[in-house]
């Protein structure tokens, strides 16, 4: 494996999701490799983490997630959430949402531009909207933008959850705290974490405890943040 090639599958955040669903033991990011595997449990552990330390209860709620992509993270979502919810996800790609639709009957998916999900959904209320790595294909101006729209979409007190990359192959192109507090204003940021570096899972691979204290201290790409509407 080409160590340049590698940390760029990372950095530009193609296929590192919930939703890769080869069955390729030899494919690195499929669930039945160790390194795929590893990355999973990362992302997944730190945004129930996040979940939880802001008590964001996601039973009963309206849940929308914008790049909804094949629909796994809704699904996911799903199930900790349970039945009594509601799930709606925007993607672009066609592909990808008739995917979604095939694997997850009882989630609502959309094809369009997540730009968009205010003038899509106008009269709804979502208590909590999910991203992870959609908004690193934006620029801060869209990003703005986007945080505008969906202001509109949530109430006083409603959660934004937000898992992106510190940065990108586009250096320009990344979210930081100061950067989020600027471009959402009608929010407020009520919990920020930096996690995972390239070598996590390679290092998970021999020792899952020694990848877990390393984490610690080698340098991050990836932020998860919570957001509060304000009043």
């Amino acid at each position: 494996m080409n160590a340049k090639s590698d940390l760029k599958k990372y950095t530009t955040m193609k296929a590192f999701s919930l939703e890769n669903d080869n069955r390729d033991p030899k494919n690195i990011w499929s669930l039945r490799n160790p390194h795929g595997f590893y990355t999973n449990y990362k992302l997944t552990k730190e945004i129930i983490k996040a979940i939880n330390a802001c008590d964001v209860s996601l039973t009963g709620k309206h849940i929308l997630d914008l790049g909804s992509g094949k629909g796994h993270k809704l699904r996911w979502l799903k199930e900790i959430g349970g039945p009594s919810g509601t799930y709606v996800g925007i993607e672009l790609l066609e592909e990808r949402v008739s995917i979604s639709k095939a694997m997850n009957p009882s989630i609502k998916c959309i094809q369009a531009d997540m730009l968009a999900a205010a003038k899509i959904l106008p009269q709804e209320r979502f208590e909590i909207i999910f991203e992870s790595v959609s908004f690193m294909e934006l620029t801060d101006d869209e990003i703005k933008e986007m945080f505008k729209g969906v202001a509109t979409l949530q109430q006083p007190s409603d959660h934004m959850i937000i898992h992106d990359v510190l940065r990108s192959s586009n250096k320009s192109n990344y979210l930081n705290l100061k950067k989020i507090k600027s471009l959402a204003p009608d929010y407020s940021v009520i919990y920020w974490k930096t996690f995972f570096n390239p070598l996590i899972p390679w290092l998970a691979r021999f020792n899952c405890a020694v990848a877990e204290f390393s984490d610690y201290f080698l340098p991050h790409i990836h932020m998860l943040a919570v957001l509060k509407r304000n009043k």
